[in-house]
């Protein structure tokens, strides 16, 4: 049995490596030609990229997420299942691009934005391939198969990124992105279909996707209700201050977003199929939990913190002076991913435990919570640096709400959980203290910024190895025995 948990522990080391180098080469890919972007476009018609994606992102979500996860979910799953949901997709896609082409006009309006009316139309069109992709990246995701789905995304994200650059150089600005987008979803679906070669049945079956709906239904509303409520305090500030707040707000969330939608897309994306296969383990799924509480903070704090030290200079080498407004919101950005991490474990072993239910009430409770909060901060502060100071309460208080089923579903106390991230707070505490010193020795930018990543680094690795930190210690095995996997 040692053997066998040995074994499943590395597929579970090699997926979560492979995974998270498919997501660094996507973002980094977005990330370039984000910055270029900023560079040539001022950030009131940036603002404009912000509310197209507040609707491309929503309408993503209802394409690409529910079924994907009841498939990956389900044990025994079949190319039935695969076609019917592939045939379910493109009808969701189908609906959403037609209302998205219509709306396109009153969206436009709203935000007194004309040119978002083309971009919205066009920049639609990649619900359909994101159809197709769920569909396969399911497949691939039960296989645990995320070397080959590392190599699909990185193409596709390094071809689109190419495209995008190109065009932003040609003067094509807004449009850039939105070609950036359709063909990174194009190329993903070509190369998944490659990797798989893949044949959908002729015929969809209701009453195959009839079980898969009656579990991803619950999970598509939670996500809607997710994303939705995220996508809220954009569409808030677009339209009560101004397209240029909102691309400062916008900006300075996606500094931090880069980093942690590497690490928990990964943790999402291995995690979910690993615990479904302990399902009925309650003890191998706390130990399991405990595990992913303690690795990823152990990554993630430290990264996020060291980011709000070095924000300013950073905003200022990467995108000019221009953008130095959006750095009070990346520091609170970066807190309120911090804790994105833990959510998401959390979540993911309720989901994996068949308990959509559970989830989605614990998603309808954040949200309502969330939009309370939203609304106190508009009328009694009426700025918007307070409206994402709202979020990062709620970001604290998801965090609990969270963590809560699982107290009783895996006996994972608060208590545990706070032990269990209580190590690497103070190592990172530490750390920010000594990077911070840093700045009041050093006044060039670039100089700065170098030596803070290295007296950053430094300090983290040397309380570690002092500290005996036990994610640092596992780390460390798992490098060591990665050629022997």
């Amino acid at each position: 049995m040692s053997k066998n948990d040995s074994i499943s522990k590395n597929s579970v080391v090699v997926a979560l490596i492979w995974k998270f180098v498919e997501r660094c080469g996507a973002q980094i890919s977005s990330f370039v030609v984000s910055m270029i972007l900023a560079r040539m476009l001022l950030p009131e018609e940036y603002g404009v990229l912000s509310v197209l994606l507040i609707f491309i992102t929503l309408s993503q979500v209802i394409v690409q997420s529910g079924l994907g996860t009841a498939l990956i979910q389900k044990k025994n799953v079949n190319n039935n299942d695969y076609s019917s949901v592939l045939y379910v997709s493109i009808a969701l896609a189908t609906v959403l691009y037609v209302t998205l082409y219509v709306s396109a006009p009153f969206i436009a309006e709203f935000f007194d934005m004309p040119i978002v009316e083309q971009t919205l139309q066009v920049m639609s069109l990649s619900l359909f391939f994101g159809a197709g992709t769920t569909v396969l990246n399911s497949k691939l995701a039960k296989e645990m198969k995320f070397n080959v789905l590392c190599l699909c995304n990185i193409v596709a994200s390094v071809v689109s990124g190419i495209v995008g650059i190109i065009l932003a150089y040609c003067g094509y600005g807004v449009w850039a992105l939105v070609y950036q987008h359709i063909a990174n979803q194009a190329v993903a679906l070509i190369a998944m279909e490659v990797a798989t070669r893949w044949v959908p049945n002729g015929v969809s079956s209701v009453k195959q996707v009839k079980p898969l709906l009656k579990y991803g239904y619950k999970i598509l509303i939670a996500n809607i209700i997710s994303t939705g409520y995220n996508e809220l305090r954009s569409l808030v500030i677009g339209k009560k201050y101004n397209s240029a707040t909102l691309a400062y707000y916008d900006k300075g969330k996606q500094f931090p977003h880069l980093i942690i939608s590497n690490i928990n897309t990964t943790i999402d994306n291995v995690m979910l199929p690993v615990y479904s296969k302990a399902q009925n383990d309650p003890q191998r799924l706390k130990q399991q939990l405990s595990l992913s509480v303690r690795v990823s903070s152990f990554v993630v704090f430290p990264l996020l913190a060291g980011l709000c030290i070095v924000s300013k200079p950073l905003v200022s080498i990467l995108i000019t002076d221009v953008w130095l407004p959006c750095v009070p919101f990346l520091v609170i950005n970066a807190l309120i991913y911090m804790l994105t991490p833990l959510q998401t474990a959390n979540a993911q072993v309720i989901n994996a435990m068949g308990r959509s239910d559970v989830f989605l009430k614990l998603e309808i409770v954040k949200k309502a919570l969330g939009i309370i909060v939203l609304i106190l901060s508009i009328v009694f502060f009426d700025d918007a640096l307070y409206v994402a100071y709202g979020g990062l309460l709620i970001a604290v208080l998801s965090s609990l709400i969270n963590m809560y089923p699982n107290t009783k579903l895996i006996n994972y106390s608060y208590k545990e959980q706070l032990m269990d991230l209580i190590p690497n707070s103070l190592s990172t505490l530490l750390m920010s203290v000594a990077v911070w010193s840093v700045s009041l020795v050093i006044e060039n930018d670039y100089v700065l910024i170098v030596s803070q990543v290295v007296v950053g680094v430094a300090v983290y690795i040397l309380l570690s190895v002092l500290t005996k930190n036990s994610s640092f210690q596992y780390l460390l095995t798992v490098i060591y025995k990665k050629k022997s996997i």
